[in-house]
């Protein structure tokens, strides 16, 4: 596999399902024994990356940090062109996919530790980590509650009626049309696990099923127009 070499903003809810805390370990097994049945052939034990001839397979270190699940789940699919040429890998089921997106999240750039888990919701806001406040945001106007939830812990991100926002060179994408491409499950996991990226997510700990609920409900209107 080969991935794009320009970081790729990943967004709030860009990702069809993350690996859940319970099950990664799992998954992250899982996923080295698929990714060096299919890919290592390339990218070399432990992603490393090697230089076969005049090609050079680039390393894959760091590199689940800077690409959604979505974008492996289409270049797996689809492959991608370029040098070298990445072909599809049309063996590989969507769960293939995700356990070895889980298994990347491992391979770590040099001099990198570890990786540090998404942060909760009010730990980034008690530190004041957030993008800069969203202009003339309706908060206070809201017409049902998932749009309250939305407005008071979604849109400095996401934007009015989540539209996407671009802050400092971190693209916030929309969310139109993400109430019909997720499920209510992975709705709920993804604001219950966040998720790491460039801008990470938080997770939503102070929610409260209700409120995913009705969030969900919300979002769920967001559609393209």
């Amino acid at each position: 596999m080969k991935f794009r070499w320009i970081p790729l903003g990943v967004g709030l809810l860009s990702i069809t399902l993350l690996c859940s805390h319970s099950v990664v370990s799992q998954k992250m097994s899982e996923g080295e024994l698929l990714f060096l049945k299919h890919c290592a052939s390339c990218h070399e034990k432990g992603g490393i990356g090697k230089v076969k001839g005049h090609e050079k397979f680039p390393p894959l270190l760091g590199k689940a940090l800077k690409i959604s699940l979505e974008e492996l789940q289409a270049q797996v699919r689809n492959g991608r062109n370029g040098r070298p040429k990445m072909a599809p890998i049309k063996i590989l089921q969507p769960g293939d996919v995700e356990k070895i997106y889980c298994y990347l999240q491992t391979l770590k750039e040099p001099g990198v530790d570890s990786y540090s888990p998404t942060m909760e919701w009010k730990e980034m806001k008690d530190k004041n980590i957030f993008p800069s406040p969203v202009p003339n945001a309706p908060v206070g106007k809201e017409n049902s509650p998932g749009e309250k939830v939305f407005n008071e812990n979604c849109l400095i991100c996401h934007g009015i009626a989540g539209a996407g926002r671009e802050v400092d060179g971190k693209k916030y994408p929309t969310l139109e049309g993400a109430g019909q491409r997720y499920s209510k499950p992975e709705f709920s996991m993804l604001l219950r696990k966040g998720r790491n990226g460039n801008p990470a997510m938080p997770f939503f700990g102070h929610l409260s099923e209700k409120d995913v609920d009705a969030v969900f409900e919300y979002v769920k209107t967001i559609v393209k127009k």
